[in-house]
């Protein structure tokens, strides 16, 4: 009894010591966020208390809708404790098979429904916490990087535009209804710190294709501290610029002009 006593304990610790790490696997990405992980611990306290108010509230005012399901269920669950009591009955006479086995059997199943669809609902969170500015790799200027991509397909976007009209678009959505762009999010970027995306801007709308090659056509929103711009110019290059640098390049259009 000793050796099997002991054993057991082992084999406890084991478990625990199994938890406690894939639970810390979990929770070390939260860890190194710091800002986060008082908002994530609270939630994890008290989150069930705000779900069952924002829940319960709009259930208890449409409680009619769910009669009809709690019918059937009660029907099934008749339909379902005769069927077990026959099977039961068939197959082994000795055996009773009492209202409260089929109620574990339709409680455990219900619960394993619920199970799911948390399971599921936890999973989109995370992907969608994956998106938000507190879990951002900003040591790899994920802001700057992805300006960049948008930048550099709208520019040649632009300029399949102007090859088949002559001209620039008046507007980026229209891009979209020539059918020359289909996603939505190439027309913005979320910068640094900010919770809402914003548009590039198109320099010259409408515009002849008859500018300089390094004239800027097209500027991202302010990405970061640092005041950096994403341009593109009218050769479809794209380029990083400062704020006076970014200045500069819109008087040379100017200036150039006045020479002529």
């Amino acid at each position: 009894m000793k050796n099997e006593s002991a054993g057991n304990r082992v084999a406890k610790f084991v478990l625990y010591g199994i938890l406690i790490l894939v639970l810390l696997i979990f929770v070390a990405p939260f860890l190194l966020i710091y800002q986060a992980f008082p908002v994530l611990i609270f939630h994890l306290l008290f989150g069930w208390v705000f779900h069952a108010g924002n829940v319960l509230l709009p259930f208890l005012q449409e409680w009619r809708s769910a009669v009809m399901p709690m019918i059937l269920l009660l029907v099934a669950g008749v339909f379902f404790h005769g069927f077990m009591g026959w099977w039961v009955k068939a197959k082994r006479k000795e055996m009773v098979w009492r209202i409260r086995h089929s109620g574990f059997v339709i409680t455990l199943l219900l619960l394993c429904s619920g199970a799911a669809i948390a399971a599921s609902g936890v999973v989109h969170q995370l992907f969608w916490l994956a998106q938000e500015p507190i879990t951002y790799n900003r040591g790899r200027r994920t802001e700057l990087v992805q300006a960049t991509i948008n930048a550099k397909q709208l520019v040649l976007a632009l300029e399949e535009y102007q090859v088949d009209h002559g001209k620039y678009p008046e507007r980026l959505m229209d891009l979209m209804d020539d059918g020359i762009v289909y996603n939505t999010r190439l027309f913005t970027v979320l910068p640094e710190g900010k919770r809402v995306a914003e548009p590039f801007v198109l320099l010259h709308p409408g515009r002849k294709a008859d500018l300089p090659p390094r004239t800027p056509v097209l500027i991202s929103p302010l990405l970061d501290r640092r005041k950096t711009y994403v341009v593109g110019f009218a050769d479809m290059s794209v380029d990083r610029v400062k704020e006076d640098e970014l200045w500069i390049l819109l008087e040379e259009p100017k200036q150039e002009a006045g020479d002529d």
